[in-house]
């Protein structure tokens, strides 16, 4: 079976998973690795930050970073998260204090290394 990943690059990356014997997968299992490749592919851009000496992020922090990475505003990002403005204000300080940098497009290519968007 093949679990397709982000295109990196001129990289086409894909997970192989292979039986020695037996049965082939079975619907049940496909539908789980579905389920499983977001966290998949997560785990993979974690791997990469730490690697890149990015310092560890919050799983909101980097949700929030994310939508920075889209070119959403803070109002927007507010809106999406269903919090106030000055909390998205709060947070990117947080981000820029914990990765060093001072502006929005700095975190973003500090926080996802060796890629061209979130």
């Amino acid at each position: 079976m093949t679990v397709p990943l982000p295109v990196r690059g001129a990289e086409d990356r894909r997970l192989l998973l292979f039986r020695a014997s037996g049965r082939d997968f079975t619907e049940r299992e496909r539908l789980l690795l579905t389920m499983l490749r977001p966290h998949i592919v997560e785990i993979g851009h974690a791997h990469e930050r730490r690697r890149a000496g990015v310092p560890d992020l919050t799983s909101r922090q980097l949700q929030l970073l994310r939508l920075v990475a889209d070119g959403h505003s803070n109002t927007q990002i507010a809106h999406r998260l269903f919090v106030a403005e000055g909390t998205v204000r709060k947070h990117l300080e947080n981000i820029y204090e914990r990765l060093g940098v001072t502006s929005r497009t700095a975190a973003v290519a500090t926080a996802f290394p060796g890629t061209h968007s979130a």
